[in-house]
């Protein structure tokens, strides 16, 4: 059998060829001395808990050093015994996802009378000894204490350097925008091939441990030009158990909304969602399944201008699976599906960044919205002996984004967009639909040779999206009134099939000097070679050597000290929306009128963008940033773990489309052949963080962290804040034009210069848990635009980036009450009643403004057409608001 296994495991490798990209394990370490500091050799350690099928062993070699490698997280018993010596257990010990837990030195005592096994603790905050990598794991123990929305996402702006943001692209990591993050759940990368603005939506109740990095981590890793959420789901266990439970809230609990500028009224809401899971045996030791299924709604009133209230409602189905088998001693797999299909019949515009003030009909604001996808994989590790580990998988990504209209005008007449009074009319303006996937396969081995911990692997990945994105319905697509006598009309269409296969290879030592010194050294190279839609290949990006390199040095104590520094270059894996825009034979036409063109289509000056599949661009470089980061961590009293990191990030490279004024749009590096007549694009993000945590107490459990950090440069990332239009990966419009050069430098809209957080738990000891969490941080830069010879959205800086004030400081605070009601009833079930509280007596601070001051310019270059909402506010903190729950565990 162990033949055939190891036979399996190399035929594996062969047909994947691939590297691991991130962890759903963790591991276990410590030396095992005795009562003089000298090592034992031989020392038996065996781990046992609900969490691991069968037990896990190691022995101590000459150092008295001991590991037990890719250990599924959560808590486990340690005993370890020697014949010469008295039996020693730790119970509650855990094991962190991504992690490598340390026993420190354990001292035995020797056996010179028969006397009962020595039993302790394990619990304590973590010092792992073994990676540089920071950021923040949370586990079900603790998530489902705090006031946290139904969507794992939004967990993430809890860690420190991760920041919630008001312009629609969520967590903003290490002065990096939203859709730079990468999300995974049980190693399958789940974020949006084409985009990169979402992923798949799991509820806490499905989640075992989340692990936010946000920087330092090693060669082994994907990169992510922002952080990387790495989530698990949880697993069966040799005994059934489950979850039913149901969330609710609507207007009732809610006080009311502040509104923006150009912001409707929404006469009522609601969301619900109900679910169950359910986890156990198949086979005892072997076999273990896990399964869940989350429906969820929402509805709400819409106000439309002149039109009354309408309906917007979403139905998504969410649902997961794991199998998980141990096939020998040496040898488990895991297999897992997961998905989230969605539906939405939405009330709002086709444009991102643009509200009308007012509608002549409501076809521009109705569509259907198809969202979501599935996910599967299949993982298998073995352990080929204590020195050597595999690990392989295969899985399979598909997603679709769907945005149509909802009505025949919708779907064959012109948008209409009056710039002088912002009323809208005719059609959507807009069809997508795109359907996305990836395929993905890895290898990864770990070797342990002495003092080191060798790993390599690689890795292919093919990221594929088939679009027909169009802007081209009725009579020019979309027509913007500026005046009685100037209209520009924009159409576009973009049809076709693009693919990026990314393969990468990695190799990493961890070099263990002494006790107390390990350094990691590590080397990752990926490839990208992007394919047009007639199937052949259009560029290639070869040149992506990154570098990692960190130390860990353990002062005092083992275990309970250390100081880290790392350095490390992070290379992006392009999305496909930037394909789909040059490697696609695409028709963009801009048109100027001196009249309306839906009344006379003729004349006008065009002006053409429309391309073929774009050339090669020779010598492109990827894009990526440069990191070093340097922290100390102390572990005191045994329950609390101070840090103190500093981080530095630097943009290297950046690779952008830009509208050239001979060429059209074209693609490469700003500042370089084509693009030379653009600066060359930056951002520079520095960063002090302190944090002070204690957690694995049954009482009380929090973390404080304050970051002082600034984000300056030219370039916001891949998320256009400055333009209102959102999910433009490599697309953006901020610096397309040498017009826009002037006073582009400066203080990026993500600039946060303060943000503390807090949150925590308190459990009472008649079944009543409080917890809390409270953020205050100081505002974000300010900006003044002006217009462009194009017109929106090409703006231009009237005054030097972020220098127009800024949006003030905020706080919010949001608590979670929940009550143990089995202290009450006698029964064999867990039932909980839950209230969270969100925004508690929110002022509804503004948190965005208008920022655009004048839309456009006139022949001799002055700015025209004033917006008459400029730094008026058009987003405010949410209001208050109450959420009912119930789970019941069985």
């Amino acid at each position: 059998m162990k033949n055939i296994i190891n036979l399996f495991f190399v035929l594996l490798s062969a047909m994947v060829m691939s590297g691991y990209a991130q962890d759903v394990t963790g591991n276990f370490e410590g030396r095992i001395l005795d009562s003089t500091g000298e090592p034992i050799v031989s020392a038996n350690v065996i781990v046992s808990g609900k969490n691991l099928q069968g037990v896990r062993g190691a022995a101590t070699d000459e150092r008295g050093y001991f590991r037990v490698i890719a250990l599924p997280p959560g808590r486990c018993t340690v005993q370890i015994s020697h014949i010469g010596f008295q039996k020693l257990n730790f119970k509650n010990v855990i094991i962190r996802l991504g992690k490598t837990t340390t026993l420190g030195e354990v001292r035995l005592q020797s056996k010179t009378l028969e006397m009962s096994e020595i039993v302790v603790s394990g619990e304590r905050p973590l010092i792992d000894p073994s990676s540089t990598t920071i950021g923040s794991n949370l586990d079900i123990n603790t998530i489902e204490t705090l006031p946290v929305e139904r969507n794992f996402r939004s967990m993430v702006s809890l860690a420190p350097q991760a920041n919630a943001s008001y312009f629609g692209d969520e967590a903003n990591i290490s002065g990096s925008t939203g859709i730079e993050n990468v999300y995974f759940i049980d190693g399958i990368n789940v974020t949006d091939p084409h985009k990169v603005k979402t992923s798949t939506n799991l509820p806490y109740n499905f989640i075992k441990e989340i692990e936010i990095k946000t920087g330092g981590y090693e060669a082994e890793y994907q990169s992510a030009l922002g952080g990387i959420v790495n989530v698990i789901t949880h697993s069966g266990s040799n005994e059934f158990h489950g979850q039913a439970f149901g969330f609710f809230t609507n207007q009732t609990f809610t006080s009311d909304r502040k509104l923006g500028s150009v912001e409707s009224d929404a006469n009522s809401f609601s969301q619900s969602d109900y679910g169950i899971n359910l986890g156990g045996p198949i086979l005892k030791d072997r076999l273990w399944f896990f399964m869940a299924y989350n429906p969820q709604f929402e509805e709400e009133e819409i106000e439309i201008p002149n039109e009354g209230f309408h309906r917007d409602n979403k139905t998504a189905h969410i649902f997961a699976g794991k199998l998980t088998w141990q096939a020998s001693e040496n040898t488990n797999f895991i297999f897992s599906i997961f998905g989230d299909p969605n539906f939405r019949n939405r009330i709002g515009p086709s444009i991102g960044g643009m509200v009308p003030v007012s509608v002549k009909n409501l076809d521009p604001l109705l569509c259907r919205l198809e969202e979501g996808g599935i996910n599967i994989s299949l993982a298998g590790r073995h352990i080929i002996n204590s020195n050597l580990l595999l690990e392989a998988d295969i899985s399979r990504y598909e997603r679709t984004d769907k945005n149509l209209p909802r009505t025949a005008i919708g779907r064959n007449e012109s948008l209409l967009i009056d710039l002088t009074t912002g009323a809208w009319s005719g059609g959507y303006g807009q069809l997508i639909d795109t359907q996305s996937e990836r395929t993905s396969f890895k290898l990864k081995t770990t070797f342990f040779l002495k003092n080191h911990e060798i790993k390599t692997g690689v890795e292919y990945v093919e990221n594929v999206t088939d679009q027909d994105h169009s802007w081209s319905v009725g009579v020019g697509g979309i027509i913007f009134m500026m005046s009685d006598t100037l209209y520009q009309s924009y159409s576009s269409a973009i049809v076709g099939k693009v693919r990026n296969r990314i393969p990468a290879v990695f190799a990493q030592d961890s070099w263990q000097l002494s006790n107390r010194l390990k350094l990691n050294l590590g080397i990752r190279w990926t490839g990208q070679f992007f394919y047009g839609s007639d199937g052949k290949r259009a560029q290639t990006i070869k040149n992506q050597y990154q570098p990692r390199l960190g130390f860990i040095f353990q002062p005092g104590k083992l275990g309970s000290q250390k100081i880290f520094g790392s350095y490390g270059r992070f290379f992006e894996r392009m999305a496909t929306h930037p394909l789909l825009n040059s490697f696609t034979s695409r028709t963009e036409l801009i048109t100027q009128y001196d009249h309306n063109p839906l009344l006379d289509p003729s004349g006008g000056q065009v002006t053409d963008l429309s391309i073929a599949i774009l050339p090669e661009v020779k010598g492109l470089k990827g894009q990526y940033f440069d990191e070093f980061i340097l922290g100390y961590e102390h572990i005191f009293t045994q329950r609390f773990k101070l840090g103190v990191r500093g981080i530095y990030r630097n943009l290297g490279e950046v690779m952008e489309d830009i509208l050239h004024p001979e060429k059209g749009f074209i693609f490469g590096n700003p500042g370089i052949g084509d693009l030379s007549e653009l600066p060359k694009f930056t951002r520079k993000y520095t960063a002090l963080e302190f944090t002070i945590e204690k957690f694995n107490s049954e009482i009380f459990n929090f973390m404080a962290s304050y970051v002082l950090s600034r984000n300056y440069g030219n370039y916001g990332g891949l998320y256009d804040t400055e333009t209102g239009l959102g999910e433009l990966p490599n697309t953006s419009r901020t610096l397309d034009l040498v017009e826009q050069i002037p006073n582009s430098t400066g203080w990026l809209p993500n600039d946060r210069t303060h943000v503390f957080k807090f949150f925590g738990s308190y459990y009472l000891n008649f079944g009543l848990n409080i917890g809390a969490s409270f953020l205050w941080q100081s505002g974000t830069p300010l900006t003044e635009y002006g217009g462009s010879s194009f017109g929106p959205p090409f703006n231009t800086f009237i005054s030097k980036r972020g220098s127009a004030g800024r949006t003030p400081s905020i706080w919010d605070l949001n608590i979670r009450v929940s009550y143990n009601m089995s202290k009450i009833i006698k029964t064999p079930l867990k039932p909980k009643l839950i209230l969270d509280l969100f925004h508690v007596a929110s002022k509804k601070t503004d948190v965005n403004y208008d920022q655009t001051h004048y839309s456009i310019i006139d022949e001799d270059g002055n700015h025209i057409g004033e917006n008459p909402n400029y730094l008026k506010p058009i987003a405010f903190l949410p209001p208050m608001s109450l959420r009912l729950g119930i789970e019941v565990g069985f």
